[in-house]
C-alpha cells in the first residue's frame, strides 16, 4: 500500500459507511469531508485539513487509482450525481459544499 495514503484508509475505516448513508439521505451530519473528499493541501488551514490535504498530482493520481479509495470516491460521486433537486450546499452545508 502507498504509505502516503494510509492516513485516508485509517480514517475511512470507521466513517465511510456513515458518510455513504448521509449522502444517500441527502444531508451530511457528521465530520468526514477531509478524508472522503480530500482537497489540495494548503486550501484549508486547520490542522486536520493540512494533515489530509493531497500533497501533489502524484498523490492525487494514487488516491484515484487506489482500489479502495478510488472506488469509494467514484461511488459517492455517482450517488451525488443522482441526487436530483439537491445542491451541494443542501447536502453538505457550508463550508463543505465549497470543498466538493
Amino acid at each position: 500500500m502507498n504509505t502516503t495514503l494510509e492516513r485516508f484508509i485509517k480514517a475511512q475505516q470507521a466513517t465511510y459507511d456513515q458518510a455513504e448513508r448521509e449522502i444517500l439521505r441527502g444531508r451530511k451530519t457528521s465530520h468526514w469531508m477531509w478524508f472522503i473528499f480530500p482537497q489540495l493541501k494548503g486550501l484549508g488551514r486547520s490542522e486536520t485539513a493540512l494533515y489530509y490535504g493531497i500533497q501533489n498530482l502524484e498523490e492525487a493520481v494514487a488516491y484515484l487509482r487506489h482500489p479502495i479509495l478510488g472506488s469509494r470516491l467514484i461511488k459517492l460521486i455517482e450517488i451525488l450525481t443522482k441526487a436530483e433537486g439537491k445542491s451541494a450546499f443542501e447536502i453538505f452545508g457550508s463550508p463543505d459544499d465549497m470543498k466538493l
